[in-house]
């Protein structure tokens, strides 16, 4: 989902107040000789929680913990605007003509978000923070655009402005220089990274939750599979759907008035990359995945343009199943009702 990052507590309470789910996900209870390990930690100002059913030694368990906080650190330290020494802070302050060396890791997230940008024509990109930065998202500024500003601005976006091969370690900064933004896939990449060192260590009943709107889940063992309750953005209590996890991530992305200008006009903190407008419809989308990552990037660009799937005669190959909800209560389902319903049954009672 793409929002700024701000602050770190500050970007946790605003996806609590837009009550994205109903309540904290929940499993079948395990059976009296499983152990229940749950830790809590904070990823680029996202607290997110840990909680895996198990039948091995604790230590062992803790371990993969500590190997998956440390990975987690690791990416922060690519990605953070915060860090003086960040790859991205690098970048960012860098002259359009100057090549920069990169970390492999750092190479195949540009790789990732070459992909999803081009998946989504456009709709989801990484280079969209000279938008968030003109519309005040990031210092809560609350500072309408100059439209004679916007066409300059707009120059700059574009992920296909970047000169470098997938998989290479060397960026050329075009002209004018770029400002990436991973906040719309990050959550994504830090969960299936997770994911990966979780099933590396045998565990194979987990939950993770990453700022209450990002989840993954695998097992339980009896193939029910992880109680995702979702509910409208405005009333937390109001549960519309519940996803059934097992195997699968799921994102959520809300849109809707998050934000008043100085004109007093309200927005969502949800751009359109390609016009420099803030998203005004739908009000939230439900994207599942088998990869964390592609949940969390389609999810942003559903929010910014529905008609991707509209016009669409099947999903993307990433994606397992979609839902929109339009302002006025509507839920459309990709691909269609019949073919999700596995992973959005009815609210249990």
């Amino acid at each position: 989902m793409i929002l700024p990052r701000p602050a770190a507590r500050r970007c946790l309470f605003l996806l609590l107040a837009l009550g994205l789910l109903a309540a904290c996900p929940s499993t079948d209870s395990p059976p009296s000789a499983t152990t229940c390990f749950i830790r809590r930690n904070l990823f680029l100002g996202t607290l997110y929680t840990v909680t895996i059913y198990h039948h091995q030694p604790t230590g062992k368990v803790y371990a993969a913990y500590e190997q998956l906080v440390r990975d987690l650190n690791r990416l922060e330290a690519m990605t953070s605007f915060q860090s003086p020494d960040s790859e991205i802070r690098r970048i960012n302050n860098s002259a359009g003509g100057s090549r920069i060396a990169l970390s492999r890791p750092f190479a195949r997230l540009l790789d990732t978000a070459d992909r999803y940008y081009r998946e989504t024509d456009g709709c989801f990109d990484v280079t969209v923070h000279p938008l968030l930065a003109e519309w005040g998202f990031y210092r809560q500024k609350q500072s309408d655009p100059d439209p004679r500003q916007m066409s300059a601005i707009l120059a700059r976006i574009g992920f296909h402005r970047l000169h470098w091969q997938p998989g290479t370690a060397e960026l050329l900064i075009p002209e004018g220089g770029v400002q990436l933004d991973f906040g719309g896939m990050i959550k994504g990449v830090a969960m299936d990274r997770a994911v990966t060192i979780l099933r590396s260590a045998g565990l194979t009943n987990f939950h993770l939750d990453f700022g209450r709107s990002s989840h993954f889940a695998a097992g339980p063992a009896d193939g029910r599979g992880w109680r995702i309750p979702i509910a409208t953005p405005r009333n937390p209590e109001q549960v519309l759907l519940e996803a059934r996890l097992d195997g699968y991530a799921l994102a959520i992305s809300a849109g809707g008035a998050d934000w008043h200008s100085r004109s007093g006009q309200s927005y969502s903190l949800i751009v359109d990359p390609r016009n420099g407008q803030p998203a005004t419809t739908p009000t939230m989308s439900v994207v599942i995945s088998a990869r964390a990552t592609a949940a969390d990037a389609w999810s942003t660009a559903l929010l910014v343009d529905e008609g991707l799937l509209q016009k669409r005669t099947s999903l993307s190959p990433d994606l397992t199943a979609a839902a929109v909800i339009t302002p006025g209560g509507v839920i459309r389902w990709y691909p269609d009702r019949v073919t999700v319903r596995p992973f959005f049954p009815d609210p249990s009672p």
